[in-house]
């Protein structure tokens, strides 16, 4: 399993520490606290976002408070097949809540993870750009 954890998360692009807390749980060093969410579109719900960050942050104070190396491992569960869970997302606007989503779904049973990427995302892409205020920053940071 860290085998696998360590190409994977190398392929993504990880950190030192990333790197290390796979290491130390290879070895029988550490504990994990671990959760996950169905993926989803932009990342899906906000509550996606809290539980990553959550897990981090639990892992930190049970490091300190057991004085043993706590890691956090979130995971994906690209092996669902519910489509119309994870293609669309709600944006606040003044208007209310807007649904941005990708409606042409895939024929027969297919994981999550073997949904091919249309042009139909592209337009989702716009359309919230659209519905959002612009980032702050330089235009040369902006990844698109």
């Amino acid at each position: 399993m860290a085998q696998h954890l360590k190409d994977y998360n190398q392929m993504l692009g990880c950190d030192a520490n990333t790197l290390s807390n796979i290491d130390l749980l290879s070895k029988g060093q550490a504990v994990a606290v671990v959760t996950g969410q169905q993926p989803g579109i932009f990342t899906g719900p906000l509550y996606t976002i809290y539980k990553a960050m959550g897990s981090i942050k639990l892992a930190k104070e049970l490091t300190r408070e057991l004085n043993y190396p706590v890691v956090p491992v979130f995971w994906i569960g690209a092996d669902d097949h519910d489509f119309e869970e994870t293609n669309h997302i709600f944006v606040p606007t003044s208007l209310g809540p807007q649904r941005i989503g990708i409606e042409d779904k895939p024929r027969g049973r297919i994981s999550l993870a073997n949904i091919p990427v249309t042009n139909e995302l592209s337009r989702a892409i716009q359309r919230l750009k659209e519905l959002t205020p612009p980032m702050v920053g330089r235009k040369k940071d902006l990844p698109y």
